[in-house]
């Protein structure tokens, strides 16, 4: 894992995997306020989503999505992590 702070909130919230080995090293990271933990958590799922759509559609590298993992660390993170109030994720139906 890379020193977080070598780089500002926003490149980890572009690539969480740069920085955490797994989701729920955010939710364990005390240097992180509850928003940045949600936020980066929410790029991870972005993300896991658009790998598992491209797996699905034979277009993967190989590398697995995290998707469940991520949804783990939401849960832990307790209801601020699970709220609904952003956009959808694009996905193979919709």
């Amino acid at each position: 894992m890379t020193d977080m702070f070598d780089k500002d909130i926003e490149s980890i919230i572009e690539n969480p995997v740069g920085y955490y080995d797994h989701p729920t090293d955010v939710v364990r990271d005390s240097k992180l306020s509850l928003d940045e933990k949600k936020q980066i958590l929410d790029a991870w799922e972005e993300d896991a989503r658009r790998l598992a759509v491209a797996t699905e559609e034979g277009m993967g590298g190989g590398e697995p999505s995290n998707l469940a993992d991520v949804a783990e660390a939401k849960v832990e993170l307790g209801p601020v992590g699970l709220d609904s109030d952003r956009p959808e994720t694009p996905t193979k139906t919709g």
